[in-house]
């Protein structure tokens, strides 16, 4: 029978920061996701019309909004539940 290596938890405010940094990626990512949805987001109309958000726009920034947003929520753990190690069979090593 084998056992399972225990890790010790990770220090409260490295839990925090890590929250913190999702959470600071989230208001951007909306930005993002309003921009490729045709809403002005802030801009004027032709502000929004000389940016040019459309066609390969739109999926340009629905990318950067996933590029960006992928590395912050893995950092706080969006992971953390998944098992990275094969559970081991009977019989074998």
């Amino acid at each position: 029978m084998t056992t399972t290596p225990q890790h010790p938890a990770p220090a409260r405010w490295a839990v925090l920061a890590a929250h913190a940094v999702a959470l600071l990626t989230l208001p951007t990512g909306l930005w993002r996701l309003l921009l490729a949805a045709g809403q002005p987001a802030g801009y004027t109309e032709a502000g929004y019309e000389a940016m040019g958000v459309d066609g390969w726009g739109v999926v340009y920034v629905t990318v950067s909004y996933y590029r960006r947003r992928r590395p912050a929520v893995a950092g706080s753990g969006g992971r953390r539940s998944r098992s990275s190690r094969v559970p081991a069979r009977d019989g074998c090593p």
